[in-house]
């Protein structure tokens, strides 16, 4: 199998996986709507009909409450549910929504964050030890590793998030940008493993939806490689 041809066997898995952990999420009553939509419009971008015609049933299925999970608190919450948001989006929404990955758009976020974050503007000059220094959060220590892995300083990364990182949720966030960049440089033996850490610690529907979405060539979220929040 080409390394092209694994990757899109790796997102339709992975959509596969996130439509999966919704239908959990949705009884447990912590799933956004919203993924389920990306997941089934991803679905729609890699010719896959039956995990669209998944999507659309959850979607369905779904409690007026989970499309507003995160709607600000002034956004008008109209019932029911607009019929819109009840259907898997078309390609081109996807498509607006996640660009195709460009380094050079990403060197961009980082960029620009590093202008108001010294600790991110250190990275840039590899100046780590200083970086780490200036972290007051593991949000920022977060930010740390997730910048390293985009520059291919992977065992740098994945160090800093052994020793430091504690919250489980930011160990993955970390670990997706290390599978993704892993697979971006052409070591794809070693984002297997990675990736194989990472299904051991759990994914829910989000976390599968970005490690899709990178898979397929797209830009995993807004301000990747930072936490979206």
């Amino acid at each position: 199998m080409s390394e092209q041809a694994e990757e899109k066997s790796l997102a339709v898995q992975s959509v596969a996986a996130g439509l999966s952990a919704a239908k959990q999420e949705l009884r447990e009553g912590n799933c956004k709507a919203s993924t389920i939509r990306q997941l089934g419009g991803l679905a729609r971008l890699l010719e896959e009909g039956d995990l669209v015609k998944q999507a659309q049933y959850l979607l369905r299925k779904s409690p007026d409450k989970s499309f507003w999970l995160d709607a600000a608190l002034d956004v008008r919450r109209p019932s029911p549910v607009p019929d819109w948001m009840l259907e898997v989006p078309p390609v081109q929404e996807i498509e607006d929504q996640f660009p195709l990955y460009r380094e050079s758009q990403i060197s961009n976020i980082i960029r620009t964050v590093a202008r108001a974050s010294r600790h991110i503007s250190f990275c840039q000059y590899d100046k780590y030890s200083d970086a780490i220094a200036l972290a007051q959060s593991e949000k920022a220590l977060h930010e740390i590793a997730a910048t390293q892995a985009f520059r291919g300083d992977f065992d740098a990364a994945q160090r800093l998030m052994l020793e430091r990182i504690k919250a489980p949720a930011r160990k993955k966030g970390i670990l997706i940008v290390l599978v993704v960049e892993l697979f971006r440089r052409g070591h794809p033996d070693l984002a297997r493993w990675v990736l194989i850490e990472l299904q051991y610690h759990g994914l829910n529907a989000r976390n599968n939806l970005h490690l899709a979405l990178g898979f397929a060539g797209r830009q995993p979220w807004w301000n990747y490689p930072f936490p979206e929040n």
